[in-house]
């Protein structure tokens, strides 16, 4: 028995060693293939490893998001024969939320494609407010603006007005102002998109930060937002106010050889004097400002520091044109209320704006330098008098 055991073992041994050339060199190749392979990195990764594409290691270099996309492919084959309730907008979300760069937006573009290209219907309502914070996240800015202006060719829903704001807000903050009013413009024609105090508020800033014509286009939206019937804060009507008073203060400077804003000699001024002020497209602006501040309740029983001292501001500047042309500017304005209001002396307008500063309603932390530096710059012993008692019952917040 023994010497059967050995004999078998024998002639094992001898089939072996018979083996052809060709099978044992084929042997040989398949064993260093498997043989784990070092890269330069010094990881370690085995041949399995590399022909596997769904390997964490095959991805190396491969963004989170074009994965997502490429597991999406991989879900509607070649043929797409797929059942839709299987993908949705969760996929498309999902390939948003990764996404850091630029190639990461175009992989979601992609992936809409796909969608369209085998039928699957996507009706989810934060679609379009996905894509556009994706694009800013991406900082693909430009792809941001044209979503705003052509989501209605493929996508049923709006973005978001508020991601609407952020976009417009990134541009006013990178000085490209004429975007600003695009924008503006494209929320202002779309029915499906509300206009909202806001959406006025970027655009009048971007317009008043602009050089030439600034003025005229912001006035030009300050009149739509009365067409529409939005309520404008306080704050953005006196921002419009002060930008006209100060044109109006650096025209009548450069008139005068730069002495500053005419000074007054007695309650009303000369005609000759202010022939210029009164044709002022700066003054016009700065009526129909007020208007505004009328209209929307803000002069309502007095205002805030800020909106008093403006006022006073423009009612001194009134004061220098003729009356007939003042009482034809405030009719054309429709600020005909402006003449009575504090008795029309700006004087104690500004006086009941330091009366009324430490109480609650009107206290304001922000006050126009422009009426001040008048006022500093004047000799006459009333308005002396007046800085004397700006400066003790404004203290610190008086504009330096």
């Amino acid at each position: 028995k023994h010497q059967k055991h050995k004999t078998t073992q024998t002639e094992n041994k001898n089939k072996t060693s018979t083996m052809p050339k060709s099978m044992a060199a084929a042997a040989l190749s398949a064993r260093q293939l498997i043989k784990p392979i070092r890269s330069r990195a010094g990881h370690v990764r085995c041949f399995a490893a590399t022909a596997d594409p769904t390997s964490k290691l095959s991805n190396r270099g491969v963004s989170e998001s074009q994965r997502l996309f490429d597991d999406l492919k991989r879900k509607f084959g070649y043929m797409g024969l797929i059942d839709k309730r299987k993908v949705g907008a969760q996929d498309l979300v999902n390939i948003l939320k990764a996404g850091k760069s630029p190639n990461d937006y175009r992989c979601a573009l992609q992936a809409m494609n796909v969608y369209y290209n085998f039928g699957v219907k996507l009706k989810h309502g934060e679609i379009a407010s996905r894509y556009l914070a994706g694009a800013m996240k991406c900082k693909v800015y430009d792809e941001a603006v044209e979503l705003i202006k052509l989501y209605g060719t493929w996508l049923e829903s709006p973005p978001e007005i508020s991601l609407v704001y952020s976009v417009m807000s990134h541009y006013l903050d990178a000085g490209s102002y004429t975007i600003v009013r695009d924008i503006a413009q494209t929320v202002r024609e779309d029915w499906r998109m509300p206009v909202e105090a806001p959406l006025y508020d970027f655009a009048m800033e971007a317009m008043l930060r602009l050089n030439d014509d600034g003025l005229d286009e912001a006035l030009l939206l300050h009149q739509d937002a009365k067409a529409v019937g939005v309520r404008l804060p306080a704050k953005l009507h006196l921002r419009l106010l002060n930008a006209a008073l100060e044109s109006c203060s650096t025209s009548a400077s450069a008139e005068d050889g730069g002495e500053g804003e005419v000074a007054e000699t007695d309650e009303t001024s000369s005609p000759s004097s202010s022939s210029s002020s009164s044709s002022s497209p700066a003054l016009r602006t700065a009526v129909f400002a007020a208007e505004g501040l009328i209209r929307d309740g803000h002069l309502l029983r007095g205002g805030n520091a800020a909106t008093m001292v403006s006022t006073a501001w423009l009612l001194r500047h009134l004061e220098a044109v003729p009356s007939s042309d003042r009482d034809a500017l405030l009719s054309e304005a429709g600020a005909a209320e402006l003449k009575n209001c504090m008795g029309g002396s700006w004087r104690d307008v500004l006086l009941a704006a330091t009366e009324d500063f430490r109480s609650k309603w009107g206290f304001s932390d922000v006050l126009p330098a422009g009426l001040f530096k008048a006022l500093e710059a004047s000799e006459d012993p009333l308005d002396i008098e007046l800085v004397a008692t700006c400066r003790k019952r404004f203290g610190r917040f008086y504009p330096s």
